[in-house]
């Protein structure tokens, strides 16, 4: 009788161990989004002031004054504080005027604005502390004026003619001026006023 051959039976296969994550690696992920939490506050913080600086720079263009006039109940009136000469150019020649003086940042801002009536004889002067290109606006101007624009030698350079009332309009010189006259609209060509005549003033002259 033939023998049947033993048939061994297969070793038991081992259970594969499963690989332990490192407890560290939770930590690490935790660790990065930290660090990604203090980098984006680290910028925010730095950019913020940069951005707030560069806004700043560029409002300063607008002419817009951030101590803006507001309305007076009562209309302003007109206050001598002075006088000022036209001086022709071609004959020498002078035409006198009473001014108004503006030399604070004020007054500057302010001029003219709200006044509703102004004499033919009257004016306002504005002084500088040196000559460069100005240009200024009738926001708030009840009244056309003449705005003429005169250089450190007393030159007139620019001459605005009837400037209209309320109108954002930049009235620019054409050169440098450190001293500028508003006038009543119109009072330039009914006095033969022109661009390279002088002028002269007195400050508290009656």
């Amino acid at each position: 009788m033939a023998r049947k051959p033993l048939r061994r039976k297969p070793p038991p296969k081992k259970a594969k161990k499963r690989k332990k994550q490192p407890a560290s690696s939770g930590k690490k992920s935790v660790n990065l989004f930290a660090g990604l939490f203090v980098l984006l506050l680290l910028g925010s913080l730095i950019a913020f002031p940069l951005l707030q600086k560069r806004s700043g720079s560029n409002s300063s263009q607008s002419p817009v004054s951030s101590h803006e006039p507001q309305q007076p109940k009562v209309p302003p009136t007109f206050k001598k504080e002075g006088v000022l000469y036209f001086i022709k150019s071609t004959t020498g020649d002078s035409l006198r005027i009473d001014i108004e003086v503006a030399q604070t940042e004020a007054e500057t801002t302010q001029g003219l604005m709200f006044r509703t009536h102004i004499n033919e004889n009257q004016g306002m002067l504005f002084i500088f502390d040196k000559a460069e290109m100005r240009s200024f606006w009738m926001k708030n101007t009840y009244l056309p004026l003449d705005i003429i624009f005169v250089n450190e030698q007393l030159e007139i350079v620019t001459i605005r003619h009837n400037a209209q009332p309320f109108s954002r309009a930049s009235q620019a010189s054409t050169a440098e001026a450190q001293y500028v006259v508003e006038v009543k609209g119109g009072f330039c060509k009914r006095h033969g006023i022109e661009e390279g005549d002088r002028i002269a003033f007195q400050i508290g002259q009656s």
